[in-house]
């Protein structure tokens, strides 16, 4: 039987909203570099979802309403203290103009543009993961290979098929979740970060370590 775990205090909370944006900041800095363009990010959210609130939960928060055509990539995270899953959702709109916002001469192949979703998935994922281990850990984060969740459906079928709770092996996850944009809205991106009960614990316990005693 799972365990409910404890929401966040305040100073937990605000502390972790620190350390996650200085994460997307890198995954922000990253993209930028990547496609000559200055990126906006929104600010960190944070909060414990019950498994069976985990589909309303995306839908509500997501950049993207629920019938927008998306593209979709997981990717699992692990190190030696902390393990969970990451999601990219891209928009069919951002997918048709890869090629002009990556400077590109021409139409692209279909497969060209998911090899370069994929990978614009795996930079984001990697430079965010990275930082947030470093300092909560001081360690080195080890990834599996992205893989494709979704492909010509929108936003509500991704999330029902990919989030049905019989499919979920965690009761309660710690979801963070940030949405990158650049100025021109051909592109737009949500990025969120999964963790069960035993991880939001070590999370927890790195944070309280790492705020400064009364």
């Amino acid at each position: 039987m799972n365990t409910t775990p404890s929401p966040f205090t305040e100073d937990e909370n605000d502390l972790a909203t620190e350390l996650f944006n200085i994460s997307m900041g890198q995954a922000g800095k990253a993209l930028a570099t990547l496609l000559d363009a200055f990126v906006e990010l929104t600010v960190p959210e944070i909060k414990l979802v019950a498994a069976e609130k985990i589909i309303p939960t995306i839908l509500k928060d997501s950049v993207f309403s629920e019938e927008d055509g998306i593209v979709a990539f997981h990717q699992d995270f692990a190190n030696k203290c902390l393990a969970g899953t990451t999601l990219v959702i891209f928009d069919d709109k951002t997918k048709s103009s890869i090629s002009t916002i990556l400077g590109m001469q021409g139409k692209i192949e279909t497969v060209q543009e998911m090899e370069f979703m994929l990978e614009l998935s795996n930079i984001l994922i990697g430079a965010c993961m990275n930082s947030i281990s470093k300092q909560l850990f001081n360690q080195d984060m080890s990834f599996a290979n992205p893989e494709l969740v979704s492909e010509g459906t929108n936003l509500r079928e991704m999330a029902y098929s990919t989030f049905m709770r019989s499919k979920l092996k965690w009761g309660y996850t710690l979801l963070v979740k940030i949405s990158l944009y650049l100025k021109n809205d051909r592109f737009k991106c949500d990025l969120m970060i999964f963790m069960s009960e035993e991880n939001t614990e070590v999370v927890r316990t790195s944070i309280q370590n790492l705020m400064p005693e009364d």
